[in-house]
């Protein structure tokens, strides 16, 4: 009886996780773009893949470990792999021209 009554006490719930660092604060060649510059980067280069993500998307924080070591192995002075935060003010303009789910890659 004493066991069915520990399980049913009320406890402290643990904590929540610490908040994830900002994507482009984290060490890496990415190049993460804005508004004002998405056109600028993406004309200089032959080829930039974008992904287009929201912090909070489980996909996007799935993909990402996969996209950053992709861009070690690819990207140099012609080709690049970007990344638009979807919820950062002023990237609109790029997001309705090219990202449409979460997380979309675009080969631009």
């Amino acid at each position: 009886m004493q066991s069915v009554c520990q399980c049913c006490s009320p406890k402290e719930p643990p904590p929540p996780p610490a908040p994830e660092p900002a994507w482009n604060t984290v060490k890496s060649q990415v190049a993460h773009l804005t508004g004002a510059d998405f056109g600028t980067f993406t004309s200089a280069r032959q080829a930039v893949l974008v992904m287009f993500y929201v912090p909070w998307c489980g996909h996007c924080k799935k993909a990402k470990p996969a996209y950053q070591a992709a861009t070690d192995k690819l990207a140099d002075n012609s080709r690049a792999l970007a990344a638009v935060d979807c919820t950062a003010e002023g990237n609109k303009g790029a997001i309705l021209a090219y990202g449409r789910d979460y997380p979309p890659l675009s080969l631009i």
